[in-house]
């Protein structure tokens, strides 16, 4: 539960959600770029704990519904916080501003998929997130 009245990112949020914990938050900011409705979470209005009761009761009474939101936590941070995504983030960035960097990157990205496990792949394919 992060029940934030302002919150930038929220690394709490994304650490619950490596680990298939799902996230409920209140609309503080930050963590409404990785809590997905029904998916990863739920988000609640600012200091609306009755709101927030609910949302934890839906995903806690539900074993079945619980584990497939665990599922959709882990493969959202396969999707878009992997260390691969967030190097090659990173390098975009960097070629952006400094075009002779490009191609320096290529190695790294390469052997950073080289080390992703074969669950996280799996779990990668079963949901394509889109996002805003």
């Amino acid at each position: 539960l992060l029940s934030s009245v302002h919150e930038q990112l929220g690394m709490v949020g994304l650490e619950a959600l490596q680990q298939g914990t799902p996230v409920i938050t209140t609309t503080c900011g930050g963590p409404q770029d990785y809590v997905i409705d029904g998916h990863t979470g739920y988000s609640v209005p600012i200091n609306d704990s009755a709101a927030m009761a609910e949302k934890a009761l839906i995903v806690l009474s539900c074993p079945v519904r619980y584990k497939q939101i665990s599922q959709d936590c882990t493969a959202l941070i396969d999707q878009k916080y992997s260390e691969k995504t967030v190097h090659a983030l990173f390098a975009k960035s960097l070629q952006a501003v400094y075009p002779e960097l490009t191609g320096a990157f290529d190695a790294s990205l390469n052997q950073a998929e080289a080390y992703q496990p074969a669950h996280h792949k799996a779990l990668s394919k079963k949901q394509d997130y889109k996002y805003k």
